[in-house]
Order: C-alpha cells, then structure tokens, then sequence
C-alpha cells in the first residue's frame, strides 16, 4: 500500500466512492505503518482505551467496545481524534470509572421528547471523531 493524494476539494453534492474509501483506508494503514508522515498511535480497546500522554491521532483497530479513555497526563482542554478500522460501540457515562480513565459523553441535541439527551453509539470503520477532555470527562464534539 502507498500513500495516496487526499482529496481536498469535497463539493457538499460529492458521494464518497469505494476509491475514496480505499484512499483513505490506505492512507491511514502508511500513516500507522510510518513512512516518513506522521505515524498514529495504533490501539485495539478493549473497555478501557489505554492512550499514551502525548499522541492526538489514535487509530482504533478492530471491532470492540469504549467505556473509559485514559486521563493520565492530559489537561482540560486536551483534543484527540480517533479513526476507526472496524465497528465500535461507545459507551456513554458509564459507571465505576477506574482511576486515571474518564468516561465518555456522548450528547443528541433532541431526543424526540423535547430535550437533550445522552446515548451510546455505533462508529463505523473508516469514521473520525473528536473528543475534548474537560477534566472530568471525554466530550464527543465532532
């Protein structure tokens, strides 16, 4: 596998075609791999997602469940992004969180009842998300 172009003219009409799917899956694998780019923090969680201090990208490999993300030597305010290769459930405000991890919150706007609410979720591989610590929790924003 080889470093591929990004396209970086997506049009809000433009599908994303199994080539892009492709580039992109590719392109994430080098970046892993190393190859002269900046390389990712590879990691399979497995409840508790064991991140190391410094890295912001992590790429999530397999299919598994998030409960609680490490906390250890990061700061409110602290922004890292997972891409993920396989199918993942993320686990919202769960219960009996281990020291130095924090859990996620994962916010819907409208929950059909009038509010907002909060609610586990499914990410599906070659998916990106943002999380922001607040210094109590994980916050999905994007």
């Amino acid at each position: 596998m080889s470093w591929g172009i990004p396209k970086n003219d997506w049009d809000t009409d433009d599908v994303i075609a199994t080539t892009d799917l492709n580039r992109i899956e590719e392109n994430a694998i080098t970046l892993h791999k190393g190859n002269g780019q900046a390389a990712l923090a590879s990691i399979t969680a497995a409840n508790n997602m064991d991140i190391n201090e410094t890295d912001e990208t992590f790429l999530v490999t397999g299919n598994t469940s998030i409960f609680f993300i490490k906390t250890t030597g990061r700061q409110a305010g602290n922004k890292i992004i997972l891409i993920f290769s396989g199918t993942t459930m993320l686990w919202t405000n769960k219960e009996n969180v281990p020291a130095n991890y924090a859990n996620i919150r994962i916010k819907k706007l409208w929950d059909g009842t009038g509010g907002p609410s909060e609610s586990n979720i499914s990410v599906y591989a070659f998916t990106s998300i943002e999380l922001i610590y607040d210094g109590t929790h994980w916050i999905l924003i994007s």
